[in-house]
């Protein structure tokens, strides 16, 4: 991936930070919904008179979202970088538009 003037995206390197930062999302969902979260989910869940889903292949998939919302986070750093620079504010920027992007894809998940 070479544009005309900008850095080549090294691919082996967007594919590391991807998984990590899916990693990093994996647990800090994890660490929401499975702890800090835990008791208001139970009563929003007993308050529609439905429960959370059982099924792994459920959770499996939501795993797989997450490492996929992480290595589109970072290719979309990679692919503004050249243009807005190598500084935090590039990052801030891509991460509040990702922070966006995946609340609203995660809302729009309901259990079975």
């Amino acid at each position: 991936m070479k544009a005309d003037g900008a850095e080549q995206v090294r691919l082996g390197r967007l594919v590391i930070a991807g998984l990590v930062a899916g990693l990093v999302m994996n647990v800090g969902e994890a660490a929401l919904h499975g702890g800090i979260l835990a008791e208001a989910t139970k009563s929003a869940y007993a308050a529609l008179h439905r429960s959370a889903s059982a099924d792994p292949t459920h959770l499996a998939s939501l795993i797989v979202l997450t490492f996929a919302q992480g290595m589109l986070v970072m290719w979309l750093y990679a692919v503004v970088r050249p243009h807005f620079g190598p500084e935090p504010k590039t990052a801030v920027r891509v991460g509040v538009d990702a922070g966006v992007t995946c609340s609203s894809s995660s809302s729009s998940h309901r259990s079975a």
